[in-house]
């Protein structure tokens, strides 16, 4: 197994470390012993000098969605800093655009400037400069990412954020309450000190980008049925485990968006099978067994969740979108109220509107919105995503999520649409071929 893992560049002290740090944030959210930043930082930062390279990505996979309840600020620090090394260390594996760097520099230095005019000078503020270098380090290494460990990294990392940010939140409230449907998990809530704290839309967000990229994943094992044996089952059966945890996360928050999204993507699924009868009745049983389980154990387990779940469908509670449209009005109103805001903006950090691109547009103005796209995509063309008709689902299903949450004023929000991305410019590389994709071949044999 150990030289399996050295051959993949995946050694044994990678899932320590992602343990340890696991560990930690449990101990702190579960059992409320009391485990500082400095603590979590230097476990963080001993377990990122000892990773090489394919390694040093992962673990920027695993470390994102904890971001809410890490010191994150100095962690993106630590993780561009590594990635320069490993840039200079090993520069065949790395490809820099100069176009893109140019607009992810010109994008920071714009929002500095924004953010010195506006007052808005706290860390928070001119961290997303910073996070963008970092998705622009991470999209010019252009070695294959392995993308069942990268899955499975975010996968579980997504999971033991919500596990925590659950802990957190009944300490406030109550597992009762929570799954009874009293109160809604994730909502606002104090707390003293760092702990994992997140909101029900934002972790649904991430919940859908792995469930996205596991259904891939299992219809192009299924696909194969040359491989269709042995292992790939029990690779399957690990990736219908995931995403059933990550679906009970994404609905114990009762998002609404999730649940249309989730919806949307076995539709989607669903039309990428018609072309293979036999491929089409396996994945139409799949999809139906998976949510029929899922409705019966809510039913069964948690029947006043699954009933307050029902009402959040109602006409009434849809009203206004839940008051969505009256912030993207108020919002609108704003941006176009002076050539000012139009062209400059009404400032990123003060924009409340539930659409990541328009959050964007109204929040930098025409002269910084274009420049941001255009590194964005410089960003994208980096991590290999191309439109094809295979491949894309993850990144179609999560973009679509990404137009009712406000994602563009922190990478830790933002992550689940650029991971999405990630697997599927990985996958469209080889038109979702597993027997000729170098990224699944660079997995270790069970």
């Amino acid at each position: 197994m150990t030289a399996r893992r050295e051959a993949s560049g995946i050694r044994g002290r990678f899932p320590a470390g992602c343990a340890l740090l696991g560990a930690l944030i449990l101990l702190r959210d579960g059992l409320s012993v009391p485990v500082g930043r400095s603590i979590l930082l230097f476990a963080a930062t001993a377990v990122l000098v000892f990773l090489n390279a394919d390694e040093t990505r992962l673990f920027v996979f695993f470390l994102l969605p904890l971001y809410p309840g890490l010191p994150g600020n100095y962690l993106t620090l630590l993780l561009v800093g590594k990635l320069l090394f490993l840039a200079c260390r090993e520069p065949a594996r790395f490809r820099f655009s100069a176009k893109t760097m140019g607009a992810v520099l010109f994008f920071a230095a714009y929002l500095w400037g924004q953010n010195l005019m506006l007052g808005e000078i706290s860390a928070y503020s001119f961290a997303l400069g910073v996070e963008w270098g970092l998705l622009f380090l991470l999209a010019s290494d252009r070695a294959p990412l392995p993308i069942r460990a990268a899955v499975l990294v975010f996968s579980f990392a997504v999971m033991l954020s919500g596990t925590a940010a659950l802990f957190v939140f009944a300490n406030e409230h109550s597992f009762a309450e929570i799954f009874s449907g009293a109160v809604r998990f994730g909502d606002i809530y104090h707390t003293d000190g760092m702990h994992m704290t997140l909101d029900p839309n934002f972790l649904g967000f991430s919940c859908l980008a792995g469930m996205a990229a596991h259904a891939e994943l299992v219809r192009a094992a299924a696909a194969d049925t040359a491989e269709h044996r042995g292992a790939p089952r029990r690779k399957n059966g690990v990736s219908f485990a995931c995403m059933a945890g990550l679906f009970f996360f994404g609905t114990v928050g009762l998002s609404r968006t999730f649940l249309l999204c989730t919806a949307g993507l076995a539709v989607l699924e669903l039309a990428a099978c018609l072309g293979k009868p036999r491929a089409a009745s396996r994945c139409l049983a799949a999809v139906a067994a998976f949510f029929a389980c899922a409705a019966a154990a809510a039913m069964w387990l948690a029947p006043e969740l699954f009933h307050a779940l029902v009402m959040r469908f109602s006409a009434a509670d849809f009203a206004g979108a839940n008051g969505r449209a009256a912030l993207l009005a108020r919002w609108y109103d704003a941006f176009t109220s002076s050539p000012v805001t139009l062209f400059f903006g009404v400032g990123l950090f003060r924009t409340n509107v539930h659409v990541t691109a328009l959050q964007y547009l109204f929040g930098l103005g025409l002269f910084g919105f274009f420049p941001a796209v255009f590194a964005f995509a410089g960003i994208l063309r980096g991590v290999g995503f191309r439109f094809r008709r295979r491949g894309c689902i993850p990144a179609v299903t999560v973009a679509v999520m990404s137009c009712a949450v406000p994602a563009a004023c922190s990478l830790s929000a933002l992550f689940p649409l650029f991971f999405a991305f990630c697997i599927s410019g990985a996958l469209s590389a080889t038109a979702g071929d597993t027997r000729e994709s170098p990224s699944l071949r660079a997995l270790p044999k069970e």
